[in-house]
């Protein structure tokens, strides 16, 4: 396959080829990935850095079958998840309307078995779809992350009621434990309670999730949201019940997630889009795409770098929860079926999404400035889909607005991930219940103040898994294993970049 490549922002070491095959990807024991696209099978021999045309996926009968998302099971054998309608699954009122189905292979991929149904006889009136990754639990149970849509939308003028008037989502799980034979689904559907933020008798949305299964045991789901941050909620049964969803002390906008695990180093590894409530308002919802990593099961969150950015931005700091929509100025062009041409002159209204739903990209009008410069300018760079290999991350998305819809592949060598911007000293100190930490080099960006994931974990007394060199945000660190940064207790005249004094709770 031939396609473009260059060295996408000048990142050293990471590899960008766009246009770029997109499909589920799996890591054969070989070495090999295998990226499933409809029908049709490709295989790279070399972590993703070139590909080769593979074969075409059979049935049982020879017929030609095609998946949306492919999974491993073991050795050799692969699990392949398809609809038949766009949308996953969907009951509506007389009975089940049958759009979703699985087949396994046995042979890496090559052939596959007769198709099963995913039916859960007991729900009507529901529909539901698959957007993120199934899962293959330690146990050997199938874990799709569903969205389930309830509530009736109702008839409105968006000029009246913008991006506010949708029914309300709510993720979810089914699960099979006998390889997709017989379904069942999670006994509750996971939305954020608004209550949790000062919002009484309001509900938010959870909408795309992503799983993981974390180490000990428990089933991790993410979703977007409009509040301007990720959302997770744990499961500890396989996705039976699940946990009220909290913030994920990531700053999102309404976009979604992939979430997966680095085998080699026992990390958890997420690829969002990355924004502040100040972008999502403008119209820039989805033009940073970024990755960072998590030491402690995502409980906190570093190393963050960008695939993709019109800026050099690369942390947002998460803001309290709250309602983040694009702002009033867009509603007047709401009206109608809307399709914008992008003008590189003006560079104002690039295009919409869907008009009167969630999606409005807009570059800035004074577009390059001096924060917002990259070009080629892409403004709708979303929907990742991650592959890890011994050695490499394989991140595939999609790019686009002004330039043309299209598809990138980006190939991390996992070393990367653990290579953090680190700026300029010199640092501010840390303080925790009087003993200054040695070798803490806290530097602050933004109001923000960062440090080693190490040593502030031998600070707190946990050796593993924080012994890693990995920058966090130390606020959030520290809060998320019991010490308190007070409000008093940035002093930034003490030493040559200020002095932090932090408290266990107990002491606070």
């Amino acid at each position: 396959m031939s396609s473009a490549q260059e060295l996408w922002n000048g990142e050293p070491g990471v590899l960008h080829t766009s246009p770029a095959p997109r499909g589920s990807m799996v890591a054969l024991e070989d070495g090999s990935v295998i990226l499933f696209r409809g029908s049709e099978a490709m295989v790279s021999q070399d972590g993703g850095r070139t590909w080769e045309e593979g074969f075409t996926l059979k049935g049982p009968e020879g017929e030609n079958v095609g998946f949306s998302w492919v999974i491993g099971l073991g050795p050799g054998r692969l699990a392949g998840f398809g609809s038949r309608r766009g949308l996953a699954y969907s009951n509506i009122e007389g009975g089940a309307q049958l759009q979703s189905f699985m087949r396994i292979s046995e042979d890496g991929g090559r052939t596959w078995s007769a198709s099963r149904d995913i039916v859960i006889p007991e729900e009507k009136y529901r529909v539901k779809w698959l957007n993120r990754t199934p899962i293959h639990l330690s146990s050997g149970r199938l874990l799709l992350p569903m969205c389930h849509q309830f509530g009736k939308l109702p008839d409105y003028d968006f000029a009246n009621r913008p991006f506010l008037a949708q029914n309300l989502y709510g993720g979810l799980g089914y699960f099979s434990d006998d390889e997709g034979l017989t379904w069942d689904r999670s006994a509750d559907d996971v939305i954020v309670h608004m209550a949790d933020f000062g919002m009484a008798d309001a509900f938010g949305i959870i909408v795309e999730p992503a799983v993981v299964e974390l180490k000990d045991g428990r089933a991790m789901m993410v979703g977007r949201t409009r509040l301007g941050q990720l959302f997770q909620s744990l499961s500890a049964d396989g996705g039976f019940t699940w946990s009220i969803p909290q913030p994920m002390q990531l700053a999102s906008s309404y976009a979604p997630a992939e979430i997966k695990r680095i085998p080699t180093t026992g990390d958890l590894l997420i690829c969002w889009n990355q924004l502040s409530r100040e972008e999502v308002i403008n119209g820039l919802g989805r033009h940073r795409l970024s990755v960072a990593i998590s030491t402690d099961e995502g409980e906190t969150w570093g190393n963050f770098n960008n695939l993709y950015s019109l800026d050099d931005c690369n942390y947002i700091r998460p803001e309290t929860p709250q309602p983040t929509i694009p702002g009033p100025q867009w509603i007047e062009h709401g009206r109608g079926e809307v399709n914008w041409e992008f003008d590189a002159s003006i560079g104002k209204v690039g295009t919409r999404g869907d008009v009167g739903s969630e999606n409005v990209y807009v570059l800035p009008e004074d577009f390059p400035n001096e924060r917002y410069y990259r070009q080629p300018a892409s403004i709708r760079t979303c929907y990742p889909i991650i592959c890890v290999t011994g050695e490499n991350v394989l991140v595939s998305y999609e790019m686009g607005y002004p330039i043309p819809m299209t598809t990138a592949l980006d190939v991390i060598p996992i070393h990367w991930l653990y290579e953090p911007i680190v700026p300029e000293g010199p640092y501010a100190k840390l303080v925790v219940d009087g003993t200054p930490i040695v070798g803490a080099d806290i530097s602050i960006e933004d109001g923000t103040a960062f440090g080693w994931a190490d040593v502030l974990g031998k600070a707190l007394g946990i050796l593993e898994p924080m012994a890693k060199r990995t920058r966090v945000p130390v606020r959030i660190f520290l809060q998320n294993h019991g010490v308190i940064i007070g409000e008093d207790g940035w002093k930034p005249n003490e030493g040559p970049k200020g002095t932090i004094y932090a408290q266990h709770t107990e002491q606070s």
